[in-house]
């Protein structure tokens, strides 16, 4: 079969992207572990009857390591301990103190203190994990590359790090340059997380392994998977895929579904007709297809209504207002004025 040409060959990455994808999957493993230490300290925490969990967010944040580190030290006393709370904490400081009241038992905070101690370790291979991801993509920058319209340091400026497990390394400059100077980070809902794994996995030369951005989609797994018997589909769901890129699109899909944008809409639609895990998986079709011709076309990200569409948004809008217009029971003389003043 595969020498009259009916296989045809898996997608394999060059030597570069196999490096990075290394890097970038260790990088992922280490942030998975470092999470279960997370959950450790707050067991430990809760069966000490201090509720961080209660007035913070997040009991990794700069107030929660402080108090953490208080404890491990020796600190007990609930009015000491509240003082090391940021200022832009939203608690009040009655609710912060009942808090840190507890019952201060040895084993816990002897567990509290190992699991801190795990969960800093891991916080120091991240960073080692970065600094080998920082050179490789430092030094796999060619001077074409490097001289692309907008640098590294003035695309940095605007993007800032929207999660604390996201990367310190300029990823999306990076990518802005490797790219040709393509801003995938316009897409809504994409950012560092699909972008690194973008470029570790795959790579920017999408064209060379995949014809079409049907053939980029299907290989993903957003491609319905038809099973047709005597002419009758049996069942069109789609494949069921793990992976990082995969699991990586389907996370900018449910980012986007929270954004005020016309993506946004799309998938608020999709999940109030079908249910959220289906709209994700077609916001993430979406986000792929725009992926698959921004860095095949090299031009912005834009989402347009097609005219049918619109026209069909039009005339829903229309229908919903004479509803609510006729539950209002209004009189002509009424209506005249509303449009007198919505003229004017």
């Amino acid at each position: 079969m595969h020498s009259i040409g009916i296989l045809s060959n898996s997608f394999q990455p060059d030597s570069f992207t196999e490096e990075l994808r290394t890097y970038s999957r260790q990088r992922q493993y280490l942030v998975r572990n470092s999470s279960r230490y997370i959950a450790k300290m707050k067991k430990s925490l809760i069966l000490m009857n201090i509720r961080l969990d209660n007035v913070l967010r997040d009991i990794t944040g700069k107030s929660g390591l402080a108090v953490i580190e208080a404890i491990i030290s020796g600190e007990r006393n609930a009015d000491s301990l509240s003082l090391l709370f940021d200022s832009r904490v939203k608690a009040n400081k009655t609710d912060i103190k009942k808090a840190l009241t507890g019952n201060w038992k040895k084993e816990y905070i002897f567990e509290l203190d190992q699991s801190y101690e795990f969960y800093n370790f891991y916080w120091k291979k991240i960073q080692e994990c970065d600094a080998e991801l920082d050179f490789l993509l430092e030094n796999y920058m060619t001077d074409q590359e490097k001289r692309t319209s907008k640098s590294r340091l003035e695309y940095s400026k605007k993007k800032k790090k929207n999660h604390k497990n996201e990367t310190d390394v300029d990823v999306l400059a990076y990518a802005y340059q490797m790219s040709g100077g393509v801003d995938l980070s316009e897409i809504p809902g994409v950012g560092t997380g699909l972008i690194l794994s973008l470029t570790s996995e795959i790579g920017f030369n999408l064209k060379s392994s995949f014809p079409t951005y049907k053939h980029f989609c299907s290989w993903l797994g957003f491609a319905p998977n038809n099973k047709i018997s005597g002419g009758k589909t049996l069942s069109s769901k789609t494949p069921k895929i793990h992976g990082n890129i995969k699991k990586a699109f389907m996370d900018a899909a449910n980012a986007a579904g929270n954004s005020q944008t016309p993506l946004g809409d799309f998938f608020r639609g999709i999940a109030y007709r079908k249910g959220r895990p289906v709209a994700i998986i077609a916001t993430a079709r979406k986000i792929a297809i725009a992926v698959f011709v921004m860095l095949d076309k090299k031009v912005p990200y834009q989402y347009s209504h097609s005219q049918k569409k619109q026209e069909k948004l039009r005339k829903n809008q229309l229908k919903n207002l004479k509803k609510k217009l006729s539950k209002l029971k209004l009189s002509e003389a009424e209506l005249a004025e509303m449009t007198a003043n919505s003229t004017s």
